[in-house]
């Protein structure tokens, strides 16, 4: 049936990623290999990256009753916490799951409403996830992963 929300949508294979960012009328793809630089990583925030879906984005259809603060819901405080990550990954490349929760814990990428982190690792088919429980204690990225294996039997 149709959609109701945007959202957004990640997919990998081994050597491949993608983000789907959807809206309830459209879509666009943003791949890996379409980025000038990371293009060992894919950075998704919560809100769109690509401009045409950009301009479908609008937070005050669902503010009302968000327990958020109005800020944390903009595309300029997602922009800059998109930025900051891409800055962060200028200056050390993570090489485990753990150094990759580290820059998402950073205090200009993490916020309190933070409820949700994960690391994606295609080449060994795994995900390794941040939640924060029933919103009580630090934000998902300040807190422990779990590794959740694909195919856990293999291919």
């Amino acid at each position: 049936g149709p959609r109701t929300i945007g959202s957004n949508v990640l997919v990998c294979s081994k050597n491949k990623a993608a983000d789907l960012e959807l809206s309830a009328s459209r879509q666009s793809i943003r791949r890996i290999e379409d980025q000038e630089r990371h293009q060992d990583q894919l950075i998704v925030t919560n809100h769109p990256i690509i401009s045409e879906m950009e301009r479908l984005y609008r937070p005050e259809r669902w503010m009302i009753g968000s327990s958020s603060p109005a800020h944390l819901l903009t595309l300029n405080y997602s922009h800059s916490r998109y930025q900051r990550i891409e800055r962060l990954l200028s200056e050390k490349m993570p090489k485990t799951p753990e150094d990759a929760l580290r820059v998402l814990a950073d205090n200009e990428v993490c916020n309190e409403t933070t409820v949700k982190s994960d690391v994606f690792d295609p080449a060994n088919l795994t995900v390794h996830c941040a939640i924060r429980k029933d919103g009580e204690g630090p934000p998902a990225a300040k807190g422990n992963l779990v590794a959740v294996r694909f195919f856990p039997e293999g291919l």
